[in-house]
């Protein structure tokens, strides 16, 4: 019985964070920028999935690396966390890790909610 209520404790604090997760907190004179800014990034998923499959891993790297900064300079940090992980892969040439962590980034831009504080 303790096992279970152990098991749902930490089922809710995982869905909370989950949704935490959703959830950024963006400085309001920002505002008007973010529309784009979220459509910038969804292209460069888009183009890191065509360098992805050409293996380019070079250029994965330096797109990483720009849109890692870009995420931390507009406070999106979990999307700059998983950036950081697709230039680390793409430094070790692992495509099958940075097809993984651009779904979830995918995933992320299309459901994150933006709070302007």
């Amino acid at each position: 019985m303790e096992v279970q209520k152990r098991r749902r404790q930490r089922h809710d604090v995982l869905h909370a964070k989950d949704e935490a997760d959703k959830m950024v907190k963006v400085q309001k004179d920002l505002e008007d920028l973010i529309p784009n800014f979220l459509n910038n990034r969804n292209q460069d998923v888009e183009l890191a999935t065509e360098l992805v499959l050409k293996s380019d891993f070079s250029a994965l790297k330096t797109l990483a690396h720009a849109m890692k900064g870009t995420c931390m300079s507009f406070g999106f940090h979990d999307a700059a966390e998983i950036v950081a992980n697709i230039e680390a892969a793409a430094k070790n040439e692992n495509g099958a890790t940075i097809s993984g962590d651009l779904s979830r980034l995918k995933n992320l831009f299309e459901s994150i909610e933006v709070e302007f504080i």
